[in-house]
């Protein structure tokens, strides 16, 4: 008796997921979607993003639209109205206090780790609503310590769940297998993207300038680079080749070389 309790417990458990688009990637939404229906039933499925914007072709692919669309997911897209700014936190506030208000759903989740949301986190802590987070390494602490519950999505999952969504340079990145497992490089910041998602590495042993995502940052965040600052890495790979991951900044690097770097582009494609 009891345990059928606690699974009609479960089952009338109301859950709204929701997934930043634009601080998370592609294939962690079926990592969050398993827990999410063991955990109760999902009423509300969204991803918010500016899906034109730069960077954003991931969330484009056959595989995850054809895994949102199966899911009943609802794709919300929040244009950008003028450079430099992510309309999504403030949509994804709003829906949340929508949600909250509506009594749509008993437990909010939010796939994202922006630290922006520790405010939403502040106003649902005063009503005793559960707010859970999942999100990267580099996910805020402050946002760790306020939320509900915070789960770290680490790679190895990632990369599980990667076989069914389409790979991109936001997905989670694999190794070169000719390269040491703990191999770690030096370079410099070639490039930051002005909406804070990725940037290039300037390599000091030279070749190509390698693409990195602000999710491979460790204990920094993508606030605190500057140009040709110096940084340790080591090398992965995704579909476009080698790139940078597991970067933090090298405890004996200084900033040098330009420092207007406001006109500055690189090439994506």
């Amino acid at each position: 008796m009891i345990n059928n309790a606690e699974t009609s417990l479960v089952r009338s458990l109301r859950i709204a997921l929701i997934a930043d688009a634009e601080y998370c990637c592609p294939s962690w939404i079926p990592i969050v979607l398993e827990k999410a229906k063991a955990h109760g039933r999902l009423t509300t499925k969204r991803v918010y993003g500016d899906f034109d914007a730069p960077g954003m072709a991931p969330w484009k692919g056959r595989e995850i639209n054809r895994l949102l669309l199966n899911e009943g997911f609802e794709k919300r897209m929040t244009t950008r109205y003028c450079t430099r700014k992510n309309s999504s936190d403030l949509a994804i506030a709003i829906g949340a206090m929508d949600i909250f208000h509506g009594e749509l759903a008993d437990e909010l989740w939010l796939i994202g780790g922006d630290r922006d949301y520790a405010q939403l986190a502040f106003r649902f802590q005063e009503d005793n609503f559960p707010f859970r987070v999942f999100g990267p390494s580099n996910t805020s602490p402050h946002l760790r310590a306020v939320c509900t519950s915070f789960e770290e999505i680490n790679y190895q999952s990632s990369l599980a769940a990667a076989t069914n969504v389409s790979s991109s340079p936001k997905t989670p990145q694999l190794r070169l297998k000719d390269e040491p497992p703990i191999a770690s490089r030096t370079g410099k910041i070639s490039y930051l993207h002005f909406f804070g998602t990725y940037g290039f590495v300037k390599q000091d042993n030279g070749g190509a300038d390698l693409f990195f995502h602000s999710s491979e940052l460790i204990k920094c965040e993508f606030s605190d680079l500057k140009y040709w600052e110096a940084v340790s890495y080591e090398i992965g790979t995704n579909s476009r080749g080698p790139c940078a991951i597991s970067l933090r900044l090298h405890s004996s690097g200084t900033e040098i070389g330009p420092k207007n770097m406001a006109h500055h582009t690189h090439a994506v494609s």
